[in-house]
């Protein structure tokens, strides 16, 4: 008897799928110093202190939100503190000596440097520190009678001007 073997031959193909495998982290995304964290296909930055942002690209203090020479100093995220120059304060050390105006009836404030970083210019009749004391003149007239007003003149000497329907040296004389 004859016997037959049957060999068979089976092919397989198979096919290998790629993968196109990229590191998030390989091109640097994270600045300023920052450690990029792979998350699977994606990243997260861990940012140093003082930077913040997806890829750590912000700097609470650069630029410095702090005005008139006031320091900054980062807190940590987005968070920051201004330290003032002497006579300056606000968050953003924006309020001067001159921002409330402590010159009374009618002064002007100018800032200058060095303590008390201002000076009031004071109008006629008030001086002091903040114009806060008025100025009382001596009646070189001996007093102005009826109402009139002690003048002094271009030459220095002093005189009475009287009211209407008065005369003499002090107002004393009434005239018709």
């Amino acid at each position: 008897m004859l016997k037959f073997v049957v060999l068979a031959v089976v092919l397989c193909a198979c096919y290998v799928q790629a993968y196109d495998y990229r590191d998030p982290c390989k091109p640097r995304p994270c600045v300023n110093g920052g450690t990029c964290c792979r998350k699977g296909s994606s990243y997260t930055c861990k940012c140093r202190y003082g930077y913040y942002g997806k890829n750590c690209q912000y700097n609470s203090c650069s630029p410095s939100p702090c005005k008139n020479g006031g320091t900054c100093k980062c807190l940590g995220g987005s968070k920051f503190r201004c330290y003032c120059k002497k006579g300056y304060k606000g968050k953003y050390c924006q309020y001067g000596p001159c921002y409330t105006n402590p010159c009374l009836n009618g002064g002007t404030c100018a800032y200058m440097y060095g303590l008390p970083f201002y000076k009031c210019s004071c109008v006629p009749g008030y001086y002091g520190k903040k114009c806060q004391i008025k100025r009382y003149y001596k009646d070189r007239c001996g007093g102005c009678l009826n109402g009139g007003n002690c003048i002094c003149n271009k030459y220095g000497k002093y005189f009475c001007k009287c009211k209407s329907g008065y005369s003499g040296k002090r107002c004393s004389g009434k005239y018709y």
